[in-house]
């Protein structure tokens, strides 16, 4: 059935296997009967060379994140910093916050920065984003440890220094090619980057 779905559907397909039930040799013998050049997505660059290994010239067995950055590398040349946003977000919160503040307030929206960036979180989602992965918990105990009391204001502030800050990298990703590691994936979906993965 996985075969025949993959022959004659151009939708996306889901299997659920249990453990050991052969994934991945059922995925690279897919591999070894599709045309043309493939990405196989793999969760870590240890899986991905192993995958390699098994695929040979068939397909790419890449991380997300390198075939982000093959991408990248197609715009211009980059430059890995994984405190870049820390930067950012400092000068874009300092107007709100005392300045004996701001590293408290770095490490929480840094964290939610890249939560905004990795689900692609719109504006109006970005509540219900907090809620589901618990970071209106985190904003409290920083509402208490600030001595703010409306939460709610406080996470209207950090939303906005978050979209302030995505902006802030992008401009910065446009001017000198800093990156981080979630810009390796943000970025291409963000400017609807296309084409080879290769770097």
């Amino acid at each position: 059935n996985i075969f025949t779905n993959v022959r004659d559907t151009k939708s996306n397909i889901a299997v659920a296997a249990v453990a050991g039930s052969g994934k991945t040799t059922t995925l690279v013998e897919i591999i070894n009967n599709l045309v043309g050049k493939t990405l196989f997505s793999a969760f870590n660059k240890h899986i991905a060379t192993e995958l390699q290994s098994r695929i040979g010239d068939a397909a790419d067995a890449k991380t997300l994140h390198s075939a982000g950055m093959g991408l990248l590398y197609k715009v211009r040349k980059v430059k890995v910093d994984d405190k870049k946003y820390y930067a950012i977000i400092r000068n874009v919160a300092e107007p709100h916050f005392h300045k004996s503040s701001l590293m408290s307030v770095g490490k929480v929206t840094k964290k939610i920065l890249g939560m905004t960036m990795n689900t692609l979180t719109q504006p109006d989602d970005f509540e219900s984003m907090l809620l589901t992965y618990g970071f209106v918990t985190e904003i409290a105990e920083l509402g208490k440890r600030l001595q703010i009391n409306d939460l709610k204001q406080l996470i209207q502030t950090i939303k906005a220094i978050v979209y302030q800050s995505m902006d802030e990298g992008i401009k910065e990703f446009d001017k000198t090619g800093l990156i981080d590691f979630n810009d390796m994936i943000f970025i291409p979906v963000i400017k609807e980057l296309s084409g080879s993965w290769h770097n």
